[in-house]
């Protein structure tokens, strides 16, 4: 008795019994080779890829961001920006990757992009500006001289207080301020009334697009009160390249209390000293969240702190030095920046003299030519004991440095043995900027997470959380602001496998892992990739499974994990593309691949081949679509089916085609002696003279897990089988037919019934010339594939501008017997 089978084909189900309808149900795939599964029930052929930059970009690509409407690329110690037609730009050099397991990470904020290196974070502000460092330096020490004569305020018997910032307004409008300086302290000890010149050190890299502000707090009552820290504005001065060159900016403050200006934004009754913008770590990793810039696995600049324990005497004496990486400073009775001598002070008290020595030695530090790797600070704090200085080096994740006297006794610590700067190289720690300020990052805004033996791989931010993955599990962030922010263990099982593949989609974080490839949420870790654990599992022992990487498809509600499938390959050959709503997996194969990203502003995919080229998705909706590379030539004649070209290169075989305009054709044979292809059909009006394209077929398979008619035990009569399509815009497909009898595949080939074939008839017409292009195509099985407890099918496409949607598959068979031999 004839029966009928509807099969609807899903994606892959390759863990669990194949003749179980329960751990495969019918329809489930064995294979499913460059396919999508974008709808339910309905397995299609995925769109091609062309090459989108002819031209090899600079070395080994790295990371591929979208910055505003265009793709930067990091090439080896590059950075490229992409000029909208595949050509490249390049922007910055010197730019290297944080760690060799950790691509270049980036956020956008304020109109910029921020993203790690090897020497800190860096930033573009606009597709032509210059990379930055990110964050603005802090300002360093100052002296000051009293003018008695012309504009004056300072009133005699007072004390007077400054700070300096330094600043900039960056293409985008924002206003960045940096730490500000040490507290100098004048006082006004003559018989007349006086203004102030000051004298500020620069950094070493600011630049004419900074200014320094001069903040000065009220006068005293009287020489023998300190001067409030309480400061306003009392000028601003921009900065010329007389002053890069001098290494200094001097200002004249004539400015009468009545017009001083703002606040300082680090008064007391602002955000407080401790909430400084420090400019942020070396982190080797970053993300957004909530109007917050988070820094992970983090260092800060190295620092040192000692202090004088006295001058003169037992103390620090003429002619003792301190040795700061290799750069000697030596105690002088005066002080020369050129020869690295500062003052040692003998004229005042004790604790004057130890003051003065210690601010005259920071002086020296910082504008000695011979220093290039730290700068110094006076960090005694009014009412504290005097002398204590910090020296900072002047990158953030720097080298340590050593600090040692030949007086090693007159400090505390003693400088005998060398004192280390310390950068607080935190690899689990996290680092959180100001609200809506990524370059301000307070130097005590940091959490532990976890334990310091496991470095943070990546964090993740959604809406409402961050999720930081480490070797000691998966970590939750959740808060409002850095008061209420609070990190819990969520689960301490899993492991991130690849840090590359863990990125943000549907609104969770999709990663691979120990577990498999799993979304992970607040309501904790779910296994997504159980039905095709098997491979995946596998990947586990290959030692380049760090290279794996993963890109968000949203519009396509697709995850597609690039994984390499041997220890040999240090670039991805498959990809696993996952879909959300039909909850299916199918394979993709582009090639060897090792970055991508969906380009928001075309909604197509682009990746970095290993040949550092780019790859571009073919997306017009049209034949088009249905073919990967592709290679030009010139038609230099052509008779029947028989076209001539300038060259016939080795990468050209059979089963490829030939197309020009509307013209598409079948390379059936091939004579590279006289560079003549054969074609399948014949056309007219070929164009001489003009470029043809040599294209290469994607090869689509799809094999079905046993179909049992969920009765494995019976025998069967598989007679014919019916394939139904919801777009049939191909001209041949391949099918294969076995049984458990016949492990072979017997082929037969599915041809479409256009009288014209694929590529002359407007898409989304049908052959028949109706308005749709669904079709059924019924096929016998062959008799070497008929009788079977179960059978298998198998689809190929092996042409170029071959489509198809297949809505399912009606198979008829007889039942027969449940014994068999």
């Amino acid at each position: 008795m004839d029966q009928t089978l509807t099969v609807n084909l899903q994606g892959l189900f390759i863990n669990n019994n194949p003749i179980s309808q329960e751990t495969a149900p019918l329809g489930s795939l064995k294979e499913a080779l460059n396919t999508v599964v974008n709808r339910q029930g309905i397995i299609s052929s995925r769109r091609g890829f062309s090459n989108y930059s002819n031209e090899i970009i600079g070395g080994d690509i790295s990371s591929i961001f979208q910055y505003k409407d265009k793709l930067i690329i990091h090439s080896e110690d590059r950075i490229f920006r992409d000029e909208g037609s595949g050509s490249w730009t390049q922007l910055a050099t010197g730019i290297n990757l944080v760690d060799p397991e950790y691509k270049l990470r980036s956020v956008q904020s304020k109109n910029n992009l921020y993203f790690t290196s090897d020497t800190g974070i860096k930033k573009l502000e606009s597709l032509t500006s210059n990379v930055k460092d990110a964050g603005i330096p802090k300002a360093l020490n100052g002296n000051a001289v009293l003018i008695d004569s012309g504009a004056t305020w300072f009133p005699t018997g007072t004390n007077v207080a400054y700070r300096v910032v330094i600043g900039t307004k960056d293409i985008n409008g924002n206003l960045l301020l940096g730490s500000p300086s040490q507290r100098l302290i004048l006082s006004n000890t003559g018989t007349n009334e006086a203004y102030v010149d000051l004298t500020f050190n620069l950094p070493d890299n600011v630049t004419t697009e900074n200014f320094v502000q001069i903040y000065r707090s009220e006068t005293s009552l009287n020489i023998d009160v300190e001067p409030s820290d309480e400061l306003k504005l009392a000028g601003e001065v921009r900065l010329t390249n007389t002053d890069l060159t001098n290494r200094y900016v001097n200002f004249s403050d004539k400015t009468i209390p009545e017009l001083l200006g703002v606040s300082l934004y680090t008064n007391q009754s602002q955000e407080s000293l401790i909430n400084a913008n420090d400019v942020p770590p070396f982190a080797k990793d970053i993300c957004q969240y909530k109007n917050f810039t988070i820094y992970a696995n983090t260092k800060l600049v190295g620092r040192a702190t000692f202090s004088f324990l006295g001058v003169n005497g037992d103390g620090f004496n003429i002619g003792d030095s301190i040795t700061i990486d290799d750069v000697t400073y030596t105690g002088a009775s005066g002080n020369s920046s050129a020869l690295a001598q500062f003052e040692v002070v003998n004229s005042g008290t004790p604790a004057q003299n130890l003051e003065a020595t210690a601010y005259n030695f920071v002086d020296i530090v910082n504008s000695h030519s011979g220093n290039t790797s730290h700068y110094a600070f006076y960090t005694s704090s009014a009412g504290s004991i005097p002398g204590q200085v910090t020296i900072e080096t002047r990158n953030t994740g720097a080298s340590a440095i050593e600090i040692t006297s030949n007086n090693g006794s007159a400090f505390l610590p003693s400088l005998d043995t060398p004192l280390i700067t310390d950068n607080d190289e935190s690899p689990n720690k996290i680092y959180i900027s100001k609200l809506d300020q990524p370059e301000a990052v307070p130097t005590y805004q940091f959490l532990p997470v976890g334990s310091k033996n496991f470095p943070i791989l990546r964090v993740i931010a959604l809406r409402d959380s961050v999720f930081i993955f480490k070797k000691d599990g998966i970590y939750e962030l959740t808060g409002e602001n850095f008061q209420s922010f609070r990190i819990n263990l969520l689960d301490s099982s899993t492991q991130l496998v690849a840090p590359e593949s863990a990125i943000t989609f549907a609104n969770n974080c999709f990663a691979f892992t120990d577990q498999g490839i799993v979304s992970v949420s607040s309501s904790g870790v779910e296994v997504l990739s159980y039905d095709i654990e098997t491979p995946l599992i596998h990947l586990l022992s290959n030692s380049n499974v760090k290279k794996s990487f993963a890109v968000a498809y949203d519009s396509e509600r697709s995850y597609l994990l690039f994984v390499p499938s041997k220890n040999t390959l240090n670039e991805c050959d498959i990809a696993y593309v996952y879909n959300q709503f039909t909850n299916t997996f199918t394979q993709w194969n582009l090639g060897l691949v090792k970055a991508g990203i969906l380009n928001r502003t075309d909604n197509k995919l682009y990746f970095a081949d290993a040949d550092n080229r780019i790859i571009k998705e073919r997306k017009s909706f049209n034949s088009s679509d249905y073919y990967d590379k592709e290679i030009e030539a010139t038609l230099v004649s052509f008779t029947n089916n028989e076209l001539v070209l300038n060259e016939v290169v080795l990468e050209v075989k059979i089963g490829d085609s030939i197309s020009q305009g509307s013209r598409n054709a079948l390379i059936i044979d091939i004579d590279r002696n006289t560079n003549t292809i054969l074609v399948d059909r014949v056309f007219e009006g070929w164009e001489v003279g003009q470029t043809v394209k040599l294209v290469k077929p994607i090869d689509v398979r799809i094999v079905t897990n046993p179909i049992t008619a969920n009765n494995p035990s019976s025998m069967k009569n598989f007679l014919q089988a019916t394939f139904m399509f919801n777009n049939s815009s191909f001209r041949k497909l391949s099918l294969g037919f076995n049984t458990n009898f016949n492990d072979t595949f017997i082929k037969t080939d599915l041809n479409s019934s256009s009288n014209l074939g694929w590529g002359q008839i407007p898409w989304g017409q049908s052959w028949g010339g109706s308005s749709s292009s669904s079709a059924s195509f019924r096929t016998f099985f062959p008799s070497e594939a008929t009788r079977g407890l179960w059978a298998s099918i198998k689809i190929e496409s092996k042409q170029a501008f071959n489509s198809f949607d297949l809505m399912g598959i009606s198979i008829y068979y007889d039942g027969i017997s449940e014994r068999f031999r």
